[in-house]
């Protein structure tokens, strides 16, 4: 299942590069797959293609922490906290989520 997330996530990279959402299947793959790093690449590609793309820095967030980098972690929140709607369920979800690494 996994691997086939990995296939269909390159194709959709393929098809057009320029959309963050075959970043983000990519890089949720290759983290299910014990990659962090090539997660945390495919996640900074997605972002690079739009910075409003939540998914992308929550999880690329996950993918530091595995790594041990809570600062990285921290930033990344935060930079999503800057994406959602001040307030929203979206916030306060990012909001414990950074208190949470400060424990």
């Amino acid at each position: 299942m996994v691997a086939e997330a990995i296939r269909d996530g390159a194709k959709a990279i393929e098809m057009d590069p320029n959309i963050p959402d075959g970043y983000l299947v990519h890089g949720i793959a290759l983290m299910e797959n014990g990659d962090p790093d090539g997660a945390i690449a495919d996640f900074t590609k997605a972002i690079e293609r739009n910075p409003r793309v939540v998914d992308a820095w929550r999880n690329r967030a996950i993918a530091k922490m595995r790594k041990g980098d809570r600062e990285g972690a921290a930033a990344d929140l935060r930079s999503a906290l800057e994406a959602v709607p001040p307030g929203s369920p979206a916030a306060e979800a990012l909001r414990r989520e950074l208190e949470g690494l400060k424990r």
